[in-house]
């Protein structure tokens, strides 16, 4: 992997982590707001975010 790549690998990396942080803020803004729905489908999101940032932080082949 060149410098290159994993230059970009840890930019993937950190906007997923930004997402992550944005959504979790927004679950929490509708679960106050009671808006049990709305919760839930913040809370998918924020579950698939942290994948990704798994799999970006632990796969070389993340794409």
């Amino acid at each position: 992997m060149t410098e290159a790549d994993k230059a970009e690998l840890k930019s993937t990396a950190l906007a997923l982590f930004g997402r992550l942080q944005s959504e979790l803020d927004s679950a929490l803004v509708l679960i106050d707001a009671r808006r049990e729905l709305a919760f839930r489908n913040a809370c998918r999101s924020v579950i698939d975010c942290a994948l990704h940032l798994y799999a970006a932080e632990t796969d070389p082949q993340y794409d």
